[in-house]
């Protein structure tokens, strides 16, 4: 297997399974960088099955944007396409611990940036987007600031005390069109599943989802910023992920070089 410490999603995602093992969801992993790798690893990807286009953390990434829906018949085409960009393009794909949904389905997203002694900044999307939106920066449904010393105390009924914004429903409008327009044109999903699941209007999350990202997420790596600055050297970091089935559900650890790409 290809090394994962070489590649930005994969790494994020082996820091993900390290240092929150009793919350990722994912079960196995292999990075495929060609047919004959797809080939060897196909039937234990029969089914549904998390795929990801990455490429070496310290490689320009391409400009190209690549939607993946979980269909394994589509991986060929995937990697050829990757392979136009960057040459040494590979596919990340990820069998999960749980049932996997299509991304229509999702409750929503979440990006955590973790900055030591100063704060930790809460970013989420609502229900059918999810961590694509947050990771390049094209939308936010929810922001909250809460200061390092606070991190204990926050909670989903008292995060606005420390700072936040909901997002306004023009902004929502043209979020959404996006949204569908992605699902449909860039992930081959169908237009009237996507137009159905994905809400007319923004509906704020589910005050669970957040008291679950608030314990399980940020109260987990809050206590772990040492380990993470003496065994990974990160001073800054943020973790991104999803809502899915009414639980929180990581996908990754950014590290400064991801992000910075």
């Amino acid at each position: 297997m290809l090394d994962p410490m070489k590649y930005g999603k994969a790494r994020g995602t082996a820091l993900l399974n390290k240092y929150l093992p009793e919350v990722t969801p994912i079960e196995s992993m292999d990075i495929i960088a060609s047919l004959e790798d797809w080939e060897e690893v196909k039937e234990k990807y029969s089914g549904f099955a998390f795929q990801r286009v990455d490429w070496p953390i310290d490689t320009p990434k391409p400009n190209a944007i690549y939607g993946t829906n979980g269909r394994p018949e589509d991986i060929p085409g995937l990697l050829e396409a990757a392979k136009k960009d960057c040459s040494e393009s590979v596919i990340l794909l990820m069998k999960t611990k749980k049932e996997s949904v299509y991304r229509y389905d999702y409750d929503g997203g979440f990006n955590v940036l973790f900055v030591p002694g100063d704060e930790i900044v809460i970013e989420l999307v609502g229900k059918a987007f999810d961590g694509h939106e947050l990771t390049y920066g094209l939308a936010t449904h929810e922001r909250y600031k809460v200061p390092w010393s606070e991190v204990h105390f926050a909670t989903s009924k008292n995060i606005f005390l420390y700072g936040g914004r909901v997002v306004e429903e023009q902004d929502y409008a043209k979020q959404r069109a996006e949204r569908v327009s992605y699902l449909t044109k860039d992930c081959s999903y169908d237009l009237s599943l996507v137009e159905e699941r994905v809400p007319m209007s923004y509906r704020a999350l589910d005050k669970s989802l957040i008291d679950d990202l608030l314990d399980r997420i940020v109260v987990e790596l809050y206590g772990k910023t040492e380990e993470l600055l003496r065994e990974a050297g990160l001073k800054v970091f943020c973790v991104q992920g999803n809502f899915v089935n009414g639980e929180v559900q990581p996908w990754e650890i950014f590290v400064p070089k991801r992000w910075a790409k």
